[in-house]
């Protein structure tokens, strides 16, 4: 019994954590094209997290919409727990990034948030649009950076 889980503690070290968290900022940037490309962003309405709309008459676009939302929050959850590895290990040149990755991921999710409240997509062409729509694919690039130098660490 107690195999097992020295098996699934090494399964779960600091840096399989961090492999995952690196796919899954990937995923997540591509799900996030997916739901450019398809014109997806509406499909769920102003509710954010959730997608009532999935449930109540399924449409493509409305899960494309809540995968990418879904693994936005699978992502928050890795870094939680990325963070909380480097707190207990005491591991301060990986905790200093790991607290700005999380920061990057709280300010990304805060942006997608104000994004889908206010109806963004819907809304004609104005300065704030512009600039939340510019914000939004340099955190990503910024999240999936420092995710790379997480794992190189």
């Amino acid at each position: 019994m107690f195999n097992k889980f020295e098996k699934l503690r090494q399964r779960l070290s600091l840096e399989n954590i961090l492999r995952l968290n690196y796919l899954a900022v990937l995923v997540t940037i591509l799900l996030g094209v997916l739901v450019k490309l398809t014109d997806s962003g509406s499909a769920c309405g102003p509710s954010w997290p959730f997608c009532p709309p999935l449930a109540e008459n399924f449409s493509w676009q409305a899960l494309i919409e809540f995968s990418h939302r879904l693994a936005t929050f699978l992502i928050g959850v890795i870094f939680c727990s990325s963070l909380l590895i480097t707190l207990k290990k005491r591991l301060t040149s990986l905790y200093e990034l790991t607290c700005l990755v999380f920061f990057l991921l709280s300010l990304e999710a805060v942006v997608g948030k104000i994004i889908v409240i206010f109806d963004l997509p819907s809304l004609s062409l104005s300065y704030f649009k512009l600039a939340l729509y510019s914000v939004h694919p340099v955190l990503s690039v910024l999240l999936l950076v420092c995710s790379g130098f997480l794992l190189l660490r």
